[in-house]
Order: structure tokens, then sequence, then C-alpha cells
């Protein structure tokens, strides 16, 4: 099944699935199946990109479901882990460099109503499609979420898409 119908650009002008004068369909079909499935891992890991793009488009390749999905699972996992992990480190530096503040962006005070209405669940398995996983990590523990709580949900949410995404790549 080839992919170049595919074209998600957002409208901030980024195609999320071109890596560099590649898309992620020609970087994972021009390389050895070990390489694949890194590269899998890598894009699953990356923000923007994660999941819902690499599943597909290894499926579709004709690579293993279930390895796909595994590294596919792996590399979104991780990154969120880390971001949990470290978040006072993180949401220090930030402050440090005056990239967030006391005044949330208009954008935060809806993913607070999101999670004031829906709780730690509703935000974590919304996450992938309203904000990414990686954000979602970080807001939703400057939103209060005690970081094991955080570490379920998102783990929860990751494997829930991770199992619904590749099912569904494979009934096309």
């Amino acid at each position: 099944m080839h992919l170049t119908g595919l074209d998600p650009t957002f409208s901030l002008g980024v195609n999320p699935l071109l890596i560099g004068d590649l898309s992620i369909e020609e970087s994972l079909r021009n390389t050895s199946p070990l390489v694949q499935y890194v590269l899998v891992f890598i894009f699953a890991a990356t923000p923007a990109l994660e999941l819902w793009a690499v599943i597909p488009i290894g499926i579709a390749l004709g690579m293993n479901p279930l390895g796909v999905a595994i590294f596919g699972f792996l590399g979104n996992i991780i990154p969120v882990y880390l971001v949990i992990i470290f978040f006072t480190r993180i949401k220090n530096w930030l402050q440090a460099r005056e990239y967030i503040g006391e005044n949330p962006a208009k954008s935060r005070k809806r993913s607070y109503k999101f999670f004031k209405k829906y709780g730690l669940p509703g935000f974590a398995v919304g996450a992938p499609f309203l904000v990414g996983v990686h954000i979602a990590a970080f807001l939703v523990l400057t939103m209060g979420a005690k970081r094991r709580k955080a570490l379920l949900w998102m783990t929860v949410s990751i494997a829930f898409w991770t199992v619904i995404l590749t099912t569904a790549s494979l009934a096309l």
C-alpha cells in the first residue's frame, strides 16, 4: 500500500510526515528490517509524529504489526516517563528561560478546563489527539496530578491507543 496521498499538514505549515527530504514512509521503506523498528521507536518518541502516524504507516508497509506496536509503544512511553520523572527540573529550566510563567496561556486554560471536567483518566486518554502525550505528561503535573497516577494513566492511554491504532490499521 502506497501512502503518498497522506498529507496531514498542520495549520502551522509543518508536515510531520516529512523528516528532512524524506517522508516517514520512505525512511521506513528504504532501510533494513532492524533499522525499520529502530525508526518506529524514534518516530513514536517524536512529538507531533507519535503513534498516530507511525503505526498505520509501518503496518501499511508490511512490517510486523506486533513489532510496530511494541516499538511504537516503547518509543512513545519512554519520553513520557522521562518528562514525569524529571518534571521539576524541566519546569525550573523552562521558567528560568521564561518559556513558561505565572500567567497561563489560553491553550493551557482550555487544557485545565478539560482536565477539571474529565479528570486525569479522560485527559490522558484524549492527550494524543489534544496536545500530544509529551506535553500532556507535563501539563497533568502542573495541574496537580500525582506522579504515580500520571504514570499509570499515561501508560494506560498509550497502551489503549497502541491497540486501537494497530487494530484499525490491520482492518484497512
